[in-house]
């Protein structure tokens, strides 16, 4: 592929979404239902739909039995004045798609969602392509002809719960992509990303790793060196209004002392001391852990992610609650009541 002919399109096939939006300057839009009025050039909407056209999904029905079904849609992201068929992306725009990408899943599974849900559905591809080619470089790399090659979505890939709609967060990070190389924007976008990561059911990512990645996400966005201070930037963040309380006998310089902290509080040092029990080798007991198995730890993470990066985007100025916000956000006492029921949940869950 001539590298003066090719032209490259991003774009998430799999990614719950209901209709066209902008976050800061990248558009996020339907391929099938704009493509005729957004691409001028009938060839590069024939050759699209030819290389979409390569995206199935495993169906079953009674008459048919199994059978592949083509995506009836698939969402392209796209920066300003950018013409399919004949642009391509600089390398700036590439790392801001990416993050565009981070921003959408994350808001999607801490504010659109009400289970606990993956980041798997928002994987973004960036592909070259070359109008009137009859072959695929996968990966931009192995090239192959398109009509050999089937792309399936993937079998553990459920969206039936998750339908993402921009939320006032989204759109806040959409306007702080501006400030992006800012210590504390720069930290927000990375925690995104690393949240993507984290929240992923892909088969090669043990629980090990994903708790890994959850606590990287508060590193990054804290910036703290141990456990205690990780608690106390917590709790310097957060308005202590009516938290539910609990005391713990702990062993600080050789001499137990009784603490008492918000139960979130001693969620994040819990977190930490399971991260350091999986760092230095210590066998892990999933089921017997206090807080259930790793999915319900990533979905509380989100949630209290969602709420410290508010609070930065606030002191950035980026961030203005509106009064029905202010009540859902307010407190450590709001937060401690949705684990205290995440946890009982799990318990009448699974019986532990």
């Amino acid at each position: 592929m001539s590298e003066r002919n090719f032209s490259q399109v991003a774009y998430m096939p799999y990614a719950p979404v209901e209709e066209s939006f902008r976050i800061g300057n990248y558009e996020i839009w339907p391929y099938y239902k704009e493509s005729s009025k957004r691409i001028k050039n009938k060839d590069v909407i024939q050759h699209l739909n030819r290389h979409f056209g390569r995206y199935f999904e495993r169906k079953y029905d009674r008459e048919k039995g199994g059978y592949d079904k083509p995506l009836e849609e698939i969402f392209v992201i796209s920066p300003p004045n950018f013409e399919l068929g004949i642009s391509k992306f600089s390398e700036e725009q590439i790392e801001e798609i990416r993050t565009v990408s981070h921003v959408i899943a994350f808001c999607a599974i801490n504010e659109c969602s009400f289970v606990s849900s993956s980041a798997d559905a928002f994987i973004l591809y960036v592909q070259n392509f070359q109008v009137g080619s009859n072959g695929i470089a996968l990966w931009n790399k192995y090239f192959t002809k398109l009509d050999m090659v089937k792309f399936m979505k993937p079998y553990y890939l459920d969206t039936s719960l998750l339908k993402f709609k921009k939320t006032d967060l989204c759109d806040a990070l959409g306007k702080a992509l501006q400030f992006k190389y800012k210590g504390q924007i720069k930290r927000i976008f990375r925690t995104a990303e690393l949240f993507y990561h984290t929240a992923t059911h892909g088969e090669m990512v043990t629980d090990e790793h994903r708790l890994l990645s959850l606590v990287m996400c508060f590193e990054v966005l804290l910036n703290f060196e141990n456990k205690i201070e990780f608690v106390e930037k917590i709790e310097n963040l957060l308005n202590n209004a009516e938290p539910k309380m609990e005391t713990r006998t702990v062993k600080i310089k050789n001499k137990d002392i009784n603490v008492t902290k918000s139960k979130t509080s001693w969620w994040a040092f819990d977190l930490y001391n399971l991260r350091s029990d999986v760092v230095h080798g210590n066998e892990i007991n999933w089921d017997i852990q206090k807080y259930g198995n790793i999915w319900t730890r990533i979905q509380f993470g989100g949630i209290l992610l969602r709420k410290l990066i508010k609070k930065i985007l606030s002191q950035e100025s980026l961030w203005q609650p509106d009064p029905i916000d202010s009540i859902i956000e307010a407190g450590t006492g709001a937060l401690d009541e949705t684990l205290e029921n995440m946890v009982a949940e799990f318990i009448k869950k699974y019986g532990i």
